[in-house]
């Protein structure tokens, strides 16, 4: 099944039995009947190659490989338009589980949603990393305000955002209490978890409040990390374009 890609249709091509990219059938059923393969992808996807960027589309990476980073990015795109368009966590929270690859920075080998610490706490979200460290999220909107900017506060997190922080911190000081109790209520054997630790995932990155988030972490519990929806998304469109 030959199949071509172009900025216009080449009729000489087609001639000798190439399918442009936009008129490929839903899938392909070889002659005998027993082969059947979509082509979706193809249709979607093919004219990828025909960009500029060699990490993506140089030789040697397969073109299962260049669609995998393709759709990554559509997904990637479609959570900074909704953190950009809206202000409720409720709709990121639901896009996050429908696409947890947005975790990646986490490298979580297993992800729990909205996990219980004894009947007391629920994280938004729980990873637990190849290394065995389980991480406790805390997910606010992306409307939240971080940092003030009026002396004498200047730098200084807004309520909300320290409210999160203390309850991350609340979680942690519960699960080195009870340990072996908050383990067992997520399902995971202690073996498993050689530490726990905390992230705080709030509001948007401004470029003036870069020197703040820096301070801000510098100054915090190093259990407890912080980082804004665009470092998040940032994050895993980096990871998609090195594995690509």
């Amino acid at each position: 099944y030959r199949v071509y890609t172009a900025l216009d249709r080449v009729l000489e091509m087609e001639k000798d039995g190439y399918v442009w990219q936009h008129n490929v059938q839903e899938a392909f059923l070889c002659r005998c009947g027993s082969t059947t393969l979509p082509l979706q992808y193809v249709r979607e996807s093919l004219h990828s190659i025909l960009g500029r960027d060699g990490m993506i589309t140089g030789p040697g990476v397969s073109f299962e490989r260049r669609y995998g980073h393709e759709e990554l990015a559509r997904v990637f795109d479609e959570f900074r338009q909704l953190i950009t368009e809206g202000s409720d966590e409720a709709p990121v929270q639901a896009f996050i589980e429908k696409h947890p690859v947005l975790l990646a920075r986490f490298s979580a080998r297993k992800i729990m949603v909205k996990p219980s610490i004894l009947g007391k706490f629920q994280p938004d979200f729980a990873t637990l990393d190849t290394r065995g460290v389980l991480t406790l999220i805390e997910l606010e909107r992306p409307a939240l305000r971080l940092f003030k900017d009026q002396k004498p506060e200047r730098g200084h997190a807004y309520a909300d955002l320290n409210h999160a922080f203390q309850q991350v911190n609340d979680w942690l000081f519960e699960t080195s209490k009870h340990r072996a109790a908050v383990l067992s209520c997520m399902e995971l054997d202690e073996r498993e978890v050689i530490d726990i630790r905390g992230a705080v995932i709030a509001g948007r990155t401004k470029e003036e409040e870069r020197d703040y988030i820096r301070r801000q972490l510098f100054t915090m519990n190093q259990k407890l990390d912080f980082l804004t929806l665009d470092d998040l998304v940032d994050a895993a469109y980096q990871i998609s374009r090195d594995l690509a």
